[in-house]
């Protein structure tokens, strides 16, 4: 068949008012036979058929008892009132991830497709000749309360009637919602875009689709959010005039000669070409004028884009800040948090590894990847990857249509509006009914995730605070753009997401009197642990977190460990009116010594060593070696002392046994919140020596060096049971432990001048009421 031949029949669908699955259908085709028949010739007719398959593959092997051949997923039971006033329980399955979840198949997505079982073959002889296909849309509400609502897909029934009752697996006492099979699809330019929430992803990150994405984008969140910084927000002290179009170059200037403008901030990955920098060598050339084509292609792409959104001013980390200019570095990056958090939008360039991968994806890079979208991945059920086609049209507000696609996909023109509607084989849930419509959103359906979170710049150490404290970020990745601001994220493909990501506006309200951690993003519930929130409340909770996050991002230099979170730190600062000291607060210095390597151990600790066996296999346990940067940088106390994954430990604010007595730490410049040169902590508590006792480990134990040893405590009647997590990895015994609370103890050795050094952290099950004698030590 040719892509896009459809029968009149399909062509007469009347999608703007179909009705929904609980209501009476629409008739197709005369019969079940029909339509097998005119598949042969109709590409709609044939994705009907291989709907009504899915359907009568569920049936039959529920008849056969076969439920281990179903896609699984959650169900969900109702009494509703169909039309004829009669209730009647129904069924339907929103998915493999409940929503509001973390259910993650640890398989991940399941690209094998939907089931498929033959009609006619359910149906023998003559059985099939009084049944026919029914058509249904499956009708979501729109998180925004101007739009209709939303139609997502395209849903047949087998019945003899268009009523939901009658249809094949039904009864008068009892109905199965099984969604619809058909996506439907429109491009970003459709006249029924208000209509239809899907779209098409461009072939290509081209300048004009980014163009007008991120302009319908912006201009939305314009209206409708708070979501852009101050008008009057100063600009950086050097940006990149991109104004000069005739010359095809860029010049450096300062801010001081420039009133307060919008202005564009580049986030990328630097890696290790460093193609061009602004040094104390050039920055009079730079000045003068930089050719357009001596920049790398992330830095030409990120011109294109501002001059496209009809902006004159761009800042770039490289060429804004004079790298070999000590003075002028550690300034400008204290002012770092600042220069995102007041630009009108960052481009991010997410998926590139340095300077010259580019902001934008070729088709080629995008065929790569595959592709399954954003509602399919939340819900979990089974489905095609690259499902939906790629719109190749460029630019995209030309009257002609190129799309190419690797799944199943059909085209319809509509010619009296010269539209197109794209049909896709990917599952949606059913909305139920109309007094409880479902919302169209990621976390409404499904299990909310974020989709930036596997990108490479996600793994980078300074856009952690660049994500955060930006308000508005347009996301170019393999996959798809998305643009996200403080209300939410919306992706290229149509789909709505909450915005998970903390944004420093969340931040703002949940230290404000009255926030805690129930009213918190999940981004900031550390699961149990939350019953026993940091020693200062919800403001120092959210701290740790943010820390747990930053350590397991990858920083090129050594030395940026704590310039790359000063800006957040600043801004922290003001807000909770707290002293910081290497990455720790005043107020909360004991909740932030507590800190270990991650360690993933997934032991049930039922008693079965077999099951723990089976659990372990399935979910390996790690852990994070902590490794100490080749020149100082932090003192022994301070996470930021070493490089590596970690967590910390909950701290009962109920049995505290230690006390900080005195903590001083001097900065190595004029950055407060920057690199520091020097620091100790006076701190009291209960301090014994152990020894190593006998190593005994179970399948889950992270693997070596994560080991449970007895401690040998000199000064009590009877020996402790602990586990020790050594920060390197290799044990270091004798050493001594202080007890922070009467769980958690930081694991010591005291140096030649008696000053202290922490080497790990663990926990002993010392118990309420025992009697630890304590003692003052210093810890460098």
């Amino acid at each position: 068949m040719v892509r896009g031949t459809i029968c009149s029949v399909c062509k007469a669908i009347p999608f703007e008012s179909l009705p929904n699955e609980e209501e009476t259908a629409i008739p197709h085709r005369a019969s079940l036979r029909e339509l097998d028949a005119f598949s042969k010739g109709c590409e709609l007719c044939l994705m009907l058929l291989l709907a009504v398959g899915d359907t009568c593959a569920a049936i039959k092997y529920k008849r056969d008892g076969n439920r281990d051949a179903l896609p699984g997923g959650m169900a969900s039971g109702m009494l509703m009132t169909f039309p004829s006033g009669k209730q009647v329980m129904t069924t339907s399955h929103p998915g493999n991830y409940m929503s509001g979840s973390n259910m993650y198949s640890p398989d991940g997505p399941n690209y094998n497709g939907p089931m498929w079982f033959d009609p006619l073959e359910l149906f023998p002889g003559g059985e099939a000749d009084g049944l026919r296909p029914w058509l249904f849309g499956n009708w979501w509400k729109s998180p925004d309360p101007e739009l209709p609502l939303q139609l997502v897909g395209l849903g047949v029934r087998i019945g003899r009637t268009g009523k939901v009752e009658d249809g094949i697996g039904n009864t008068d006492e009892k109905v199965e919602f099984h969604g619809t099979q058909i996506r439907i699809r429109v491009r970003h330019n459709s006249q029924i875009r208000r209509l239809i929430p899907g779209r098409l992803r461009t072939g290509d990150t081209s300048a004009a689709t980014v163009k007008a994405l991120c302009r319908e984008w912006m201009g939305s969140c314009d209206v409708k959010h708070n979501c852009a910084p101050p008008a009057n927000a100063p600009l950086p002290t050097r940006v990149l005039d991109v104004s000069n179009v005739i010359n095809n170059q860029v010049r450096l200037v300062t801010s001081s000669s420039v009133l307060a403008k919008p202005y564009v901030a580049l986030s990328h990955c630097w890696g290790t070409s460093h193609r061009i920098t602004t040094r104390c060598n050039n920055v009079a050339a730079h000045t003068d004028g930089i050719p357009i084509a001596h920049l790398p292609a992330t830095f030409q792409h990120a011109v294109e884009m501002t001059r496209l959104l009809g902006i004159s001013y761009l800042w770039i980390d490289s060429l804004c800040i004079i790298q070999d200019d000590p003075s002028d570095w550690e300034r400008e990056a204290s002012r770092m948090g600042d220069v995102y958090a007041h630009a009108t939008v960052v481009i991010a360039a997410d998926a590139s590894t340095d300077d010259a991968s580019g902001c934008y994806t070729t088709l080629d890079q995008r065929k790569t990847v595959t592709f399954v979208s954003s509602d399919n991945r939340a819900l979990g059920r089974i489905s095609y990857g690259n499902a939906a086609p790629l719109d190749v049209t460029n630019p995209p507000d030309t009257g002609v249509l190129n799309a190419i696609g690797m799944g199943n996909f059909t085209i319809l023109h509509r010619p009296p509006q010269n539209d197109y509607l794209f049909f896709s084989q990917e599952w949606m849930p059913s909305s139920y009914d109309a007094a409880k419509r479902n919302t169209y959103q990621i976390d409404k359906m499904g299990s909310p995730f974020d989709p930036i979170a596997t990108e490479n710049l996600s793994t980078r150490g300074w856009t952690l605070q660049e994500r955060l404290l930006a308000t508005r970020t347009l996301h170019l990745t393999q996959g798809q753009m998305y643009w996200e601001c403080c209300h939410h994220m919306l992706a290229e493909d149509g789909g709505i997401f909450p915005r998970l990501f903390p944004s420093w506006e969340l931040i703002t309200q949940y230290t404000a009197p009255g926030g805690s951690a129930e009213t918190s993003p999940s981004w900031f519930k550390r699961g149990a642990r939350i019953k026993h929130s940091s020693l200062t409340g919800w403001a120092g909770e959210i701290w740790l977190c943010l820390v747990e996050k930053y350590t397991a991002r990858k920083l090129t230099n050594e030395k940026d460990k704590l310039p790359a979170i000063s800006g957040l730190a600043r801004r922290m600062a003001e807000r909770i009116g707290d002293v910081y000291h290497a990455g720790l607060w005043k107020r909360d210095l004991l909740a932030g010594l507590a800190w270990r390597m991650f360690a993933y151990e997934p032991v049930h600790w039922c008693g079965d060593p077999k099951h723990d066996a089976e659990i372990a296999a399935r979910t390996p346990p790690e852990r994070d070696t902590a490794l100490r940067p080749k020149v100082w940088r932090a003192p022994s106390w301070s996470w930021a002392a070493v490089d590596g994954r970690m967590e910390f430990q909950t701290l009962d604010a109920d049995k505290m046994v230690a006390e900080v007595v005195d903590c001083q730490t001097t900065v190595a410049g004029g950055d407060g919140f920057g690199m520091v040169k020097e620091g100790f902590i006076k701190i009291t508590g209960p301090l014994f020596e152990v020894v190593e006792g006998v190593l005994k480990t179970r399948p889950g134990d992270a693997n070596h060096p994560i080991f449970k040893v007895p401690w040998k405590v000199a000064h009590a009647s009877y020996d402790l049971s602990g586990g020790g997590y050594f920060d390197s990895g290799e044990k270091r015994f004798p050493c001594h432990v202080l007890f922070l609370d009467y769980r958690v103890v930081l694991l010591l050795q005291k140096r030649n001048d008696g000053k202290w050094e922490r080497i790990g952290c663990g926990t002993v099950s010392a118990g309420d009421g025992l009697n630890m004698p304590c003692a003052s030590i210093v810890m460098v």
